[in-house]
């Protein structure tokens, strides 16, 4: 699996590129603000594909379907898809 497709950095020196290949990089752990963050636009793109595998599912079992979602607490989670205030919206 390429770096792109994890949703990791590309850019930068050989052995980092490697690191990051291998999971051997430590992670920082600023964490992107929901509006702009590349969590709310796979949320966004899982919802609206029909084909989804989230589609039927609790929020809590969307959570942990993928790793980019835990890095946000459940129930700030669970607002973002139920789309209060500024969130994505997704009626179950």
């Amino acid at each position: 699996m390429k770096l792109k497709e994890r949703g990791l950095k590309v850019s930068g020196r050989k052995q980092e590129l490697i690191d990051r290949l291998l999971g051997r990089e430590v992670p920082k752990t600023n964490k992107v603000e929901w509006k702009k963050s590349k969590v709310k636009c796979l949320l966004q793109k899982l919802l609206l594909d029909k084909e989804s595998h989230i589609h039927g599912k609790a929020v809590e079992e969307i959570h942990a379907s993928h790793e980019w979602f835990q890095d946000y607490p459940l129930d700030k989670f669970e607002k973002y898809v139920e789309g209060e205030g500024d969130y994505v919206l997704y009626s179950f």
